[in-house]
């Protein structure tokens, strides 16, 4: 009878050490995360964006120590296009796991929302007219990012694939901005700074 209830408190002093070390687990992790830079705003090249540069914002929503889930949204625009009248732009939306500290293996998962694909008629031909469409594409991405927890320089650069859900003209397309396929091989890179604000 001793040796069962000598067990019982063993058990019983087992676990309230257990939840002690827990509890100082999750108070190291809250403060730590409340130190963490939530707001990063970066330029990246192609990527996402589907276009040569968008603009981004990215924002933490989420996190613990070794990891965060953040939202990201942006604008891209194509300030010069010599083949046609169309201007192309872009929005990009995603969100996004990152596991790491200071140097993160990160994977997201969104859609682009573009504009400026070009389609014509006589296309080649002196007589030609060209209308533009929208085209809506998921996005998946896969790549490494620098961000220290206190912020400041934010650096990555990711494998962005762009996968076709719908386009939005009927007509057959000539696409002079981004290659009539199902599938876009895309990659990308950025660069940008994070800071605490809210």
């Amino acid at each position: 009878m001793r040796v069962i209830k000598l067990f019982l408190i063993l058990i019983s002093i087992s676990n309230s050490l257990s939840s002690m070390h827990l509890r100082d687990r999750l108070s190291i992790s809250d403060s730590a995360a409340a130190k963490t830079t939530k707001n990063t705003v970066f330029l990246e090249v192609f990527g996402t964006g589907a276009i040569i540069h968008s603009l981004n914002y990215e924002r933490i929503f989420f996190e613990r120590v070794k990891y965060q889930i953040a939202g990201r949204i942006g604008f891209g625009y194509q300030f010069e296009n010599l083949n046609s009248d169309v201007t192309p732009w872009s929005i990009p939306f995603q969100v996004v796991l990152s596991f790491g500290t200071k140097h993160h293996l990160e994977t997201g998962l969104g859609f682009t929302y573009l504009y400026g694909l070009v389609h014509c008629t006589n296309c080649g031909s002196e007589i030609n007219r060209a209308s533009a469409s929208s085209t809506l594409y998921s996005s998946l991405s896969l790549g490494y990012k620098y961000k220290k927890p206190e912020g400041h320089l934010f650096f990555n650069f990711a494998l962005t694939p762009l996968f076709l859900i719908k386009e939005y003209n009927d007509e057959p397309p000539v696409n002079l901005h981004v290659p009539k396929q199902t599938i876009l091989p895309y990659a990308g890179i950025g660069c940008g700074y994070s800071f605490k604000f809210i």
